[in-house]
Protein backbone atom coordinates (compact mmCIF):
# COMPACT_ATOMS: atom_id res chain seq x y z
CA UNK A 1 0.00 0.00 0.00
CA UNK A 2 2.82 2.42 0.89
CA UNK A 3 4.53 1.78 -2.47
CA UNK A 4 1.27 2.45 -4.28
CA UNK A 5 0.75 5.76 -2.44
CA UNK A 6 4.36 6.79 -3.06
CA UNK A 7 4.04 6.03 -6.76
CA UNK A 8 0.78 7.95 -7.04
CA UNK A 9 2.27 10.95 -5.22
CA UNK A 10 5.31 10.89 -7.48
CA UNK A 11 3.11 10.74 -10.59
CA UNK A 12 1.01 13.70 -9.42
CA UNK A 13 4.13 15.69 -8.58
CA UNK A 14 5.76 14.81 -11.91
CA UNK A 15 2.67 15.69 -13.91
CA UNK A 16 2.29 19.00 -12.11
CA UNK A 17 5.90 19.83 -12.95
CA UNK A 18 5.37 18.80 -16.57
CA UNK A 19 2.41 21.09 -17.06
CA UNK A 20 4.04 23.99 -15.27
CA UNK A 21 1.47 24.16 -12.53
CA UNK A 22 2.27 25.47 -9.06
CA UNK A 23 -0.35 26.18 -6.39
CA UNK A 24 -0.81 29.85 -5.54
CA UNK A 25 -0.97 31.38 -2.09
CA UNK A 26 -2.84 34.34 -0.68
CA UNK A 27 -6.46 35.31 -1.12
CA UNK A 28 -6.17 36.82 -4.60
CA UNK A 29 -5.75 40.46 -3.62
CA UNK A 30 -4.27 42.28 -6.62
CA UNK A 31 -1.34 43.43 -4.48
CA UNK A 32 -0.31 39.78 -4.01
CA UNK A 33 -0.56 38.48 -7.58
CA UNK A 34 2.28 36.24 -8.71
CA UNK A 35 1.38 35.45 -12.32
CA UNK A 36 3.23 33.10 -14.67
CA UNK A 37 1.62 33.01 -18.10
CA UNK A 38 2.50 29.31 -18.50
CA UNK A 39 0.06 28.55 -15.70
CA UNK A 40 -3.67 28.80 -16.30
CA UNK A 41 -5.29 27.99 -12.94
CA UNK A 42 -5.00 30.42 -10.01
CA UNK A 43 -7.04 29.08 -7.10
CA UNK A 44 -6.53 31.86 -4.56
CA UNK A 45 -9.86 31.01 -2.88
CA UNK A 46 -8.69 27.39 -2.42
CA UNK A 47 -11.94 25.87 -3.71
CA UNK A 48 -10.34 23.08 -5.79
CA UNK A 49 -8.48 20.08 -4.45
CA UNK A 50 -5.05 19.29 -5.93
CA UNK A 51 -6.41 16.82 -8.48
CA UNK A 52 -9.06 19.27 -9.67
CA UNK A 53 -6.49 22.04 -10.07
CA UNK A 54 -4.22 19.76 -12.06
CA UNK A 55 -7.09 18.57 -14.27
CA UNK A 56 -8.20 22.15 -14.92
CA UNK A 57 -4.62 23.12 -15.78
CA UNK A 58 -4.38 20.26 -18.27
CA UNK A 59 -7.80 21.08 -19.74
CA UNK A 60 -6.87 24.75 -20.17
CA UNK A 61 -3.58 23.80 -21.83
CA UNK A 62 -5.10 21.24 -24.20
CA UNK A 63 -8.15 23.27 -25.24
CA UNK A 64 -6.13 26.48 -25.41
CA UNK A 65 -3.62 24.93 -27.80
CA UNK A 66 -6.41 23.60 -29.97
CA UNK A 67 -8.20 26.99 -30.05
CA UNK A 68 -4.96 29.01 -30.23
CA UNK A 69 -5.71 31.14 -27.18
CA UNK A 70 -5.18 31.08 -23.43
CA UNK A 71 -7.92 29.81 -21.13
CA UNK A 72 -7.44 31.04 -17.56
CA UNK A 73 -9.34 30.14 -14.37
CA UNK A 74 -9.03 32.42 -11.31
CA UNK A 75 -10.73 32.12 -7.94
CA UNK A 76 -10.40 34.94 -5.42
CA UNK A 77 -11.57 35.92 -1.95
CA UNK A 78 -10.30 39.50 -2.23
CA UNK A 79 -10.77 41.66 -5.32
CA UNK A 80 -9.46 44.70 -3.51
CA UNK A 81 -11.20 47.82 -4.76
CA UNK A 82 -11.70 46.38 -8.26
CA UNK A 83 -14.94 45.31 -9.93
CA UNK A 84 -15.07 41.77 -11.34
CA UNK A 85 -14.46 43.18 -14.82
CA UNK A 86 -11.48 45.29 -13.72
CA UNK A 87 -10.01 42.41 -11.72
CA UNK A 88 -10.33 39.90 -14.59
CA UNK A 89 -9.03 42.31 -17.24
CA UNK A 90 -6.13 43.50 -15.07
CA UNK A 91 -5.18 39.93 -14.11
CA UNK A 92 -5.18 38.88 -17.76
CA UNK A 93 -3.21 41.95 -18.86
CA UNK A 94 -0.68 41.73 -16.02
CA UNK A 95 -0.13 38.04 -16.80
CA UNK A 96 0.40 38.93 -20.46
CA UNK A 97 -1.68 35.93 -21.48
CA UNK A 98 -2.11 35.08 -25.14
CA UNK A 99 -1.37 32.10 -27.35
CA UNK A 100 2.37 31.40 -27.65
CA UNK A 101 3.32 34.59 -25.90
CA UNK A 102 1.41 36.92 -28.20
CA UNK A 103 -0.35 39.39 -25.96
CA UNK A 104 -4.09 39.21 -26.22
CA UNK A 105 -6.14 36.20 -27.25
CA UNK A 106 -7.96 34.35 -24.52
CA UNK A 107 -10.77 33.81 -22.05
CA UNK A 108 -10.63 34.26 -18.27
CA UNK A 109 -13.18 32.67 -15.93
CA UNK A 110 -13.34 34.38 -12.52
CA UNK A 111 -15.01 32.90 -9.44
CA UNK A 112 -15.32 35.83 -7.06
CA UNK A 113 -15.94 34.48 -3.58
CA UNK A 114 -15.38 37.98 -2.18
CA UNK A 115 -18.76 39.13 -3.45
CA UNK A 116 -20.23 35.79 -4.57
CA UNK A 117 -20.13 36.49 -8.32
CA UNK A 118 -18.83 34.82 -11.45
CA UNK A 119 -17.42 36.66 -14.45
CA UNK A 120 -16.09 35.76 -17.89
CA UNK A 121 -13.65 38.06 -19.65
CA UNK A 122 -12.72 37.64 -23.31
CA UNK A 123 -9.90 39.19 -25.27
CA UNK A 124 -8.96 39.34 -28.95
CA UNK A 125 -9.68 35.93 -30.56
CA UNK A 126 -11.59 34.98 -27.39
CA UNK A 127 -14.25 37.48 -28.51
CA UNK A 128 -14.73 35.50 -31.72
CA UNK A 129 -15.39 32.30 -29.79
CA UNK A 130 -17.48 33.80 -26.99
CA UNK A 131 -19.52 36.96 -27.61
CA UNK A 132 -21.63 38.79 -25.00
CA UNK A 133 -24.69 36.61 -25.68
CA UNK A 134 -22.55 33.47 -25.26
CA UNK A 135 -21.22 34.80 -21.96
CA UNK A 136 -24.77 35.23 -20.67
CA UNK A 137 -25.72 31.72 -21.82
CA UNK A 138 -22.64 30.22 -20.15
CA UNK A 139 -23.20 32.12 -16.92
CA UNK A 140 -26.83 30.97 -16.83
CA UNK A 141 -25.71 27.36 -17.39
CA UNK A 142 -23.08 27.36 -14.61
CA UNK A 143 -24.87 29.58 -12.10
CA UNK A 144 -26.27 26.71 -10.02
CA UNK A 145 -22.95 24.85 -9.78
CA UNK A 146 -21.01 27.96 -8.87
CA UNK A 147 -23.51 29.09 -6.23
CA UNK A 148 -24.02 25.58 -4.86
CA UNK A 149 -20.26 25.33 -4.25
CA UNK A 150 -19.68 22.82 -7.07
CA UNK A 151 -16.91 25.07 -8.26
CA UNK A 152 -15.04 22.45 -10.27
CA UNK A 153 -18.21 21.50 -12.15
CA UNK A 154 -18.86 25.13 -12.99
Amino acid sequence: MFKKLSLMSAMILASSVLVGYKPVTGDGNPDDWDIDNDQFVYDYADVFDDDEELELQKLCEEKGKKLELDLVVVTSRDLGSKSEEEYADDFYDEGRFGYEGEYGSGVLYLLDLDRGNIYISTSDLGLLYINDNDVETILDAIYEEAHSKYYYDS
